[in-house]
């Protein structure tokens, strides 16, 4: 409680809210992207055409419900309070982009467009800058959660 009124939890609560829900998520991504994720999803969800969008929605769907199973054990575990719409928003935040950028062609252009084209990019240098994206955005999510 605060004596001058203010709702807002003090800022080591918000900063150490901020982390735990990073961590979280974090590990939550990791789970989803590469113990969840059927090696169905991995080898088709770049295909063009329905194929490949249902593929990579299966996996984001099932990458978005292991964030949600990971931050409640957070969230329960740490005592957290979280606003249901503040993680709702996150966590379709971090769906939509990690979708964006399994699907390739988006994270493609961008590579590209900060000229990393080339061998570099089709010899691991595009699962590099997916991984990047992907942390990015669970930064992000992570502070709109918080």
């Amino acid at each position: 409680m605060s004596i001058s009124g203010n709702t807002t939890p003090p800022g080591d609560t918000v900063t150490s809210t901020f982390a735990a829900l990073f961590a979280g998520l974090y590990v939550a991504h990791h789970l989803g992207d590469y113990w969840v994720q059927t090696n169905t999803q991995a080898t088709t969800k770049t295909l063009p055409g329905r194929v490949g969008r249902r593929a990579c929605l299966a996996h984001v769907t099932t990458y978005t419900i292991t964030a949600v199973l990971v931050l409640t054990v957070v969230a329960w575990r740490l005592d957290l309070v979280l606003d249901p719409g503040r993680a709702a928003i996150g966590l379709g935040v971090s769906a939509v982009t990690h979708y964006l950028a399994d699907r390739r062609v988006l994270l493609r252009r961008l590579a590209v467009l900060a000229h990393h084209d080339g061998p570099w990019l089709d010899t691991g240098g595009l699962a590099l800058m997916d991984q990047s994206w992907h942390i990015a955005w669970l930064f992000a999510a992570a502070l709109i959660m918080t």
